[in-house]
């Protein structure tokens, strides 16, 4: 069976070509049979710059070619453009023996062989009208789980001045549902050979984007124990505070401004202990260094023995896509392009 992703722990012991390797064959899958043929917006872009998008072999092509990048201004005003749309090319029905080929195209293409043979089965029963019915129905649902919105949340809207709907399908959500449980491993990777379990608690604040969504799914798979709270909202920070000490929480998730000006403040004020190691992960803004050397000194002045502060990079309108880093010192990891489907 062809390999289409990699554990954690696979990541860390594989050869950095192998994983560019499947990286860039997905890549090229993902823009030929996806993005070309069934992103409005991108399909507009290719055109106007004159692209072809078949000589975009690996990620690095896209700065070789000068492909503009899109800023979430250009996402909120195409909308529209921005959902995949196999039904429909350059504004006219696509015939839906070409929807199936190119998603054919593309799963033989990326690897992905249990799909391949799928779409090929059931669309020669469809053609060869052996249960053509019954097969034109596990087309449908699948086509469906692909391509046809779930649900959407919203952007923050702090860079483009709106906030705007972000739609994802079931896909999309499965892909979400393995990306941020791999991201997030990369925090408490220096301490999980260890024995070091998570109890976590998390501070993001309770609304329709992919913060609180991702951490929620991230956190609940990880940890020993979970606390899903909404940092600010229903419950006062104070009870908070006692809630994480009730439960001996090590592991704590937020936005800085509020970890550090909140969270952390009304915790240096209080008799809470702290565990003896523990993990915060900031993201939704920027993290400046007096805001991490003040959540280590709240911490270590608690009990805590160790505490590694970790940041998060994300953005609504990536939708799967997220990097966290490995140490605060370090950079941000993105594994989200092996996830490329």
């Amino acid at each position: 069976m062809t390999k289409t992703t990699f554990t954690f722990q696979e990541l860390k012991r594989t050869n950095h070509r192998e994983i560019k390797e499947m990286q860039d064959k997905k890549f090229r899958a993902f823009i030929r049979y996806q993005v070309w043929p069934n992103h409005p917006y991108y399909r507009r872009l290719f055109k106007e710059n004159n692209i072809d998008p078949f000589n975009i072999t690996c990620i690095e092509d896209w700065a070789k070619y000068q492909i503009p990048l899109v800023r979430k201004i250009d996402y909120k005003d195409n909308l529209a453009s921005f959902v995949l749309n196999p039904s429909q090319v350059d504004g006219e029905d696509r015939d839906p023996a070409d929807v199936i080929k190119n998603l054919m195209s593309f799963s033989k293409a990326a690897g992905y062989n249990d799909l391949y043979s799928f779409l090929r089965n059931n669309g020669a029963r469809v053609k060869l009208h052996l249960g053509g019915a019954k097969a034109m129905e596990r087309l449908k649902k699948r086509l469906t789980y692909l391509y046809a919105p779930l649900q959407f949340w919203l952007s923050s809207g702090r860079a483009s001045g709106l906030p705007s709907p972000v739609f994802l399908t079931r896909h999309d959500n499965d892909l979400l549902f393995k990306n941020c449980v791999k991201v997030g491993q990369m925090a408490v990777d220096a301490w999980a050979h260890e024995g070091w379990e998570m109890v976590s608690m998390n501070l993001f604040p309770y609304a329709p984007h992919l913060g609180w969504h991702a951490v929620n799914l991230g956190l609940r798979q990880m940890s020993k124990f979970y606390i899903a709270t909404s940092g600010g909202g229903a419950i006062p920070t104070n009870k908070l505070v006692d809630i994480a000490g009730a439960f001996k929480a090590n592991g704590f998730a937020g936005m800085p401004s509020y970890m550090r000006n909140r969270f952390f403040r009304e915790m240096a004020d209080s008799d809470y202990k702290a565990q003896e190691k523990v993990v915060v992960l900031l993201a939704g803004e920027k993290i400046y260094p007096r805001v991490a050397e003040d959540v280590v000194q709240t911490l270590t002045e608690k009990g805590a023995k160790e505490v590694r502060i970790i940041g998060g990079y994300a953005s609504s309108e990536s939708k799967t896509s997220f990097a966290v880093q490995c140490d605060y010192d370090g950079p941000y990891h993105n594994v989200s392009p092996l996830l490329m489907a």
